[in-house]
């Protein structure tokens, strides 16, 4: 009985949802679903998309969450200023940035606990820069993860992108 004015609003962007969905479509386009949803509403909804995808439902998704876009998408085209900069599958853009390895070390010390990443054409190479690093500034090396480039990395890779070059396109906003 509640107006549609006086929801909050995750529930009317799970009411605007369901409302496309009563038809069973099998077009659906959704502009950044999840933009300011709370973490249950947003995971709930990205469930729904998920099944939907594995139903068949074509889904187009604009969004500004790479984890969002890696997770739900078969195809993803990165834009830049309206223009299309790449289209491909994730793997096949994540493919892109493959060149060498990633490890992030975590590293101890008395004065507390970092992370840090090492790159290196293998992972035996980073590795061994991250031990090199570790031994020089003489701190303990307390666990290492080997990382798989993201859907992020293949998008600063492919526009040439930054935070500090598009802060500096908007005026340092």
């Amino acid at each position: 009985d509640t107006p549609f004015a006086r929801l909050s609003r995750g529930m009317k962007r799970a009411l605007t949802v369901a409302a496309a969905l009563i038809h069973r479509p099998r077009l659906i386009f959704l502009d950044e679903p999840t933009v300011g949803l709370d973490v249950v509403s947003a995971r709930g909804l990205r469930a729904l998309i998920g099944r939907l995808r594995e139903e068949g439902v074509t889904i187009f998704l604009t969004t500004h969450y790479m984890e969002e876009a890696e997770r739900l998408a078969d195809r993803v085209a990165l834009l830049v200023q309206g223009g299309v900069v790449a289209l491909d599958t994730v793997e096949n853009l994540k493919a892109c940035v493959q060149r060498g390895a990633t490890v992030e070390a975590h590293l101890a010390s008395a004065m507390g606990e970092e992370r840090l990443r090492f790159h290196g054409e293998s992972v035996e190479a980073a590795l061994h820069i991250a031990l090199a690093h570790a031994k020089a500034e003489g701190k303990r090396m307390v666990a290492l993860n080997t990382l798989q480039p993201t859907l992020e990395d293949a998008f600063i890779q492919l526009t040439g992108l930054s935070a500090e070059v598009m802060l500096a396109e908007k005026g340092g906003r």
